[in-house]
C-alpha cells in the first residue's frame, strides 16, 4: 500500500462542532462545543482530506503523529465563537487503504485533493466533525469544491 504525503500550510477556522445524539447530527453551540473538545486527548484530533473526483472520492484523516519532523498540527477552540482554529504546516504522510492508492494514483495531476474538515473519531457518529467555515460540506452547490482550500503539493509514493 502506498502513503499519500501532502505539504501544507494552513491557518483556517471551523464551524460549530456536529455530534450524533439519537441518531441526528446536532451542531453544538460555543460553551457546548468547548466543554466537548476539552475532554478529547489532543492526539486524537485529526484533519480531513477528502478527493474531490467524481471517479475517485476518498477521504484520509492525519493528526500529529503523520507530520514529518518540524510539522505543526495545533488545534484549539476559537475564542470569539463556536467552532475551532486549526493551523497545519509541514509535510503530513498516511498510509492508503488498499484500493485507494491504485484510485487516487491513475487520476495524475487530475487529483484534486481538499481541506474538509477538523475530526475525532472520524466524524460525527462516533465522535465530531468541524467543518470549515464558509465550505459546503453538505456538497449542495455545483461550486462545493472551490468551497474548500485546495491541496497543491503532494504525491502517491
Amino acid at each position: 500500500m502506498a502513503n499519500l504525503i501532502i505539504d501544507v500550510d494552513f491557518s483556517v477556522e471551523t464551524d460549530n462542532l456536529r455530534i450524533t445524539k439519537d441518531f441526528e447530527e446536532v451542531k453544538l453551540n460555543q460553551k457546548e462545543g468547548e466543554k466537548f473538545f476539552s475532554d478529547i486527548p489532543a492526539a486524537e484530533i485529526k484533519f480531513e482530506i477528502i478527493s474531490t473526483n467524481d471517479d475517485a472520492e476518498a477521504s484520509c484523516w492525519f493528526g500529529a503523529e503523520n507530520g514529518k519532523k518540524g510539522a505543526i498540527f495545533d488545534v484549539r477552540p476559537l475564542a470569539s465563537a463556536a467552532g475551532l482554529h486549526l493551523h497545519v504546516k509541514g509535510e503530513f504522510s498516511v498510509k492508503l487503504r488498499k484500493g485507494a492508492d491504485a484510485m487516487l494514483k491513475n487520476l495524475g495531476a487530475s487529483l484534486d485533493l481538499r481541506l474538509r474538515a477538523v475530526t475525532w473519531k472520524d466524524g460525527s457518529y462516533m465522535g465530531f466533525s468541524a467543518p470549515l467555515r464558509l465550505g459546503d460540506y453538505e456538497q449542495e452547490n455545483t461550486g462545493w469544491r472551490e468551497s474548500f482550500p485546495k491541496i497543491e503539493k503532494f504525491s502517491i509514493k
